[in-house]
């Protein structure tokens, strides 16, 4: 259980990581904000609480 664990640890921090490099990819190209804002609903708010949801499952100790 503990390499497991660890690799969810490092797989989440893998996600937000990407989803870090994704943000500034789209913060670069768009200049429109409805862009930015489908953006962000469709892709990132997303992953971001899945991301969290993991890493509480895994402190958890679940």
């Amino acid at each position: 259980m503990d390499k497991l664990k660890k690799f969810l640890v490092f797989a989440t921090i893998g996600i937000l990581a990407v989803l870090i490099i994704a943000c500034l990819v789209f913060a670069i190209m768009g200049n429109n904000s409805a862009f930015m804002a489908c953006a962000w609903s469709i892709v990132v708010l997303p992953c971001l609480i899945y991301a969290i949801l993991l890493i509480a499952k895994v402190l958890g100790g679940k």
